[in-house]
């Protein structure tokens, strides 16, 4: 039982590695030879928050049935908390959304509405559709192909171009401070040098941070 529950200088087990790589028939050998589902990593997640990063619905539901679901939310705010949702809390509570029966009914125009970004709204569509068939509070479920997650404010091929753009942009900013800092260390003695470098180097990083300052979703 103690090799089963072996971890690795990262404090993850067997049982995390093959929740992460999609290994169901190794999860499922690891549970019934009594692999921990509680066992946490040095980044404090266990195997089902593994699999729920990864979207492995089958390796979740696998973990739930082996036991992993025992210590799943009872309130609104332990729900966000383990989908690492909890700065949203605030503003749920402020459109009085304060427990879990009032959240299970929303839906993506309430969310919308509320303004929650696109990515921890999918998130939370996902949670409240798994419940709605299930019955089962999953912080873990991940998107189905059901209608209930509307697809009208994924980005627009415009908005995905002008990421790509910025990407780009940051990209040769990025190496142009490079070639700037090595540049100032050449001249790192020659203080009339370092002061007409410097502000070039600050002026790539502001260039930077107000090209991802357009796609900000805070």
């Amino acid at each position: 039982l103690s090799k089963v529950n072996h971890a690795n200088n990262k404090g993850q087990t067997a049982l995390m590695l093959a929740a992460a790589e999609e290994h169901l028939a190794t999860v499922k050998v690891l549970l019934e030879g009594g692999a921990g589902v509680c066992a946490v990593d040095r980044r404090g997640r266990r195997a089902l928050q593994v699999a729920g990063a990864f979207s492995q619905q089958m390796i979740i539901d696998a973990l739930l049935n082996g036991g992993a679901g025992s210590g799943l939310p009872r309130s609104l705010t332990e729900l966000l908390v383990k989908m690492n949702l909890e700065k949203y809390e605030d503003k749920l509570r402020e459109e009085n959304v304060d427990s879990l029966n009032v959240f299970f009914d929303l839906n993506d125009q309430d969310l919308t509405d509320m303004k929650i970004p696109y990515g921890p709204k999918k998130r939370m569509l996902a949670v409240i559709d798994h419940y709605e068939k299930t019955k089962e509070i999953n912080p873990f479920a991940v998107e189905s192909n059901s209608p209930a997650v509307s697809r009208m404010d994924a980005p627009s091929s415009v908005q995905q171009q002008e990421i790509i753009s910025t990407l780009r942009h940051i990209a040769q900013q990025n190496d142009a401070c490079k070639r700037l800092a090595m540049t100032s260390f050449e001249h790192r003695e020659d203080p009339a040098q370092l002061c007409q470098l410097l502000p070039q180097i600050i002026n790539c990083c502001d260039q930077i941070a107000t090209r991802l300052a357009r796609h900000s979703t805070s």
